[in-house]
């Protein structure tokens, strides 16, 4: 039984760290020295209103950030499903614990993917 656990934990990781390297891809953008877009992404705007403000930075603003924020709702959403297909049971004293693991996992899990999304 404990292996839906586990099971869960890591497909629930990879979901997050593909959302969390998605959402710090579709903020990127760059500005020409007029003022223009040179290209953007479809949250560059909206990081471009946040940037420098130390309350969006798990929000928009820092992949490695995102574990926190991002990560604890995706955790949430993902445990909410499989306790609703009964994949799981509802049992707090595992869910918590896996909650806070899950959260200091996908720091390593953002870096892992976002390393090959660099331009070189």
């Amino acid at each position: 039984m404990y292996y839906h656990f586990l099971i869960h934990f890591f497909i629930s990781l990879l979901i997050g760290g593909l959302f969390c390297v998605g959402l710090w891809v579709s903020r990127d953008g760059e500005l020409n020295d007029d003022g223009s877009y040179k290209f953007k992404m479809i949250f560059y705007p909206l990081f471009l209103k946040l940037k420098g403000k130390e309350w969006a930075k798990p929000i928009i603003g820092c992949y490695i950030c995102y574990a926190s924020f991002w990560g604890t709702i995706m955790f949430i959403l993902s445990s909410l499903f499989a306790i609703r297909t009964n994949f799981i049971p509802c049992d707090y004293a595992i869910l918590i614990p896996m909650w806070i693991i899950y959260c200091f996992s996908l720091v390593v899990v953002n870096v892992l993917i976002e390393k090959p999304t660099r331009e070189k």
